[in-house]
């Protein structure tokens, strides 16, 4: 799993344990629209045996992400649509 945590030469991996990585692997594919990502990450959680509320909780918060983002946006856009 390391290499999906390595950006731009800076290793994530040893700032967080197991879990954490994990949820954040769920959060960040589901705000993403990331399935094959999404399965990956689910799969290694339940095998590992991270707790299911958490793992909804995770989504929980990357759905409520993604809504906003995707409000803002359309906002945004609306906006300069209606100043063109």
């Amino acid at each position: 799993m390391k290499e999906r945590f390595n950006m731009k030469g800076v290793n994530y991996v040893d700032y967080f344990d197991f879990r954490v990585k994990t949820l954040l692997g769920i959060a960040a594919s589901v705000a993403g629209h990331y399935e094959p990502c999404f399965e990956f990450y689910l799969e290694q959680a339940r095998k590992k045996g991270v707790p299911e509320r958490a793992i909804r909780g995770a989504i929980s918060i990357a759905r409520s992400i993604r809504k906003t983002g995707q409000h803002n946006m359309d906002t945004h856009v609306q906006k300069k649509l209606t100043r063109a």
